[in-house]
């Protein structure tokens, strides 16, 4: 099997936004960067891990539902820094809510074998809906310009991804079953799209938390003197 192209560019962006977010995660401790970077991370190492076991002719469907739950816990974990207490504890319930429902379709109605048709969709869905509400409360903060946030281009990011990759998931066992290779022609170019323009969002967090951490350190060291 060969690795189609946009799949390597992608892959090779999300190298590139990891190394960076890293440097960046090491100068300025900030949790909700960690959160971004491990999230980043994960993603990376699982679709990896697909590839790997797609090319040894392995059955590699199992990382899907297991991606599914990972990427809801962390980016739902990542969006809840930048809510009100109140919704910021509804974010952080709904991660063994969504869990919950995650065991018992995974356990009764999916396939190992077959893609995520339930959860998969509602997990896009969901991330969809925080990622709004999150630009919605950035806009209304006029304190600083909304493309200065990091949290902007995060919820930005994970929007564009979401949106772009959701059909794609609730008709993947609908399109196998019709015909494997027009799945490939299809997922290839979404999927790896969906990826690289969402991980340049996701550096654009990491280049915004840099700035910021730098504008503080400026300031501190004026008043210093």
């Amino acid at each position: 099997m060969n690795i189609p192209i946009p799949t390597l560019i992608a892959m090779v962006t999300q190298v590139v936004v990891i190394l960076f977010g890293f440097v960046t995660v090491r100068t300025l401790q900030q949790t909700e960067m960690r959160i971004l970077l491990l999230s980043i991370f994960v993603s990376f190492f699982l679709g990896s891990t697909m590839i790997v076991l797609a090319v040894q002719g392995i059955n590699n469907l199992w990382v899907i539902h297991l991606s599914t739950l990972l990427q809801y816990s962390l980016l739902t974990w990542l969006f809840s820094f930048w809510h009100t207490a109140r919704t910021r504890k509804l974010l952080l319930l709904s991660i063994p809510i969504f869990f919950s429902i995650w065991l018992i379709v995974f356990l009764g109605f999916e396939s190992i074998s077959a893609f995520s048709s339930y959860t998969r969709p509602l997990q896009a869905l969901l991330l969809i809906s925080f990622s709004c509400y999150t630009l919605f409360i950035i806009n209304k903060d006029e304190t600083k310009p909304i493309f200065s946030t990091p949290a902007f281009w995060a919820a930005s990011g994970t929007l564009i991804y979401f949106t772009g990759t959701m059909i794609l998931f609730a008709l993947s066992n609908i399109l196998l079953k019709e015909s494997a290779e027009m799945l490939r022609m299809l997922w290839a170019p979404i999927q790896s799209t969906s990826v690289i323009v969402s991980h340049v969002c996701f550096a654009g967090a990491f280049i915004c938390a840099r700035k910021q951490y730098s504008s503080a350190v400026n300031l501190v060291t004026v008043d210093g003197a």
